[in-house]
């Protein structure tokens, strides 16, 4: 399950529900075994630990559609020269529930000035 580890956090931090080796340059696949359902007008969006970052060289993004029922994967990519691993129950990455404006986009001869 996906916890906050304060009230005012912005993001849930995640789990592996296994240890995983992570070699050097790679980007394996973590399982979470967690699923969820997302609020209509949101979406899922993975982000980085900035401790992994920091100490580990890791790092990791993705998106959760409201409408995906399957588990909840996290491509953690291992940035450095050695191998690494990640246990059972450590954080490895953030959930940030956004709104979302779903709005197909429009296609234009020309685009207005903005002025900058």
């Amino acid at each position: 399950m996906a916890t906050k580890g304060s009230a005012k956090a912005a993001g849930h931090d995640i789990y592996p529900n296994e240890g995983t080796d992570l070699p050097a340059r790679g980007q394996p696949v973590v399982g979470t075994g967690m699923a969820l359902r997302l609020p209509n007008n949101t979406y899922g969006r993975i982000g980085p630990r900035s401790n992994l970052a920091v100490k580990h060289q890791m790092t990791n993004a993705g998106v959760i559609d409201a409408n995906y029922r399957g588990e909840v994967m996290v491509v953690l990519a291992n940035l450095g020269d050695q191998p690494d691993q990640v246990q059972k129950g450590e954080r490895i990455a953030q959930l940030f529930i956004e709104n979302i404006h779903n709005r197909e986009p429009q296609e234009v001869t020309q685009l207005d000035d903005p002025k900058r």
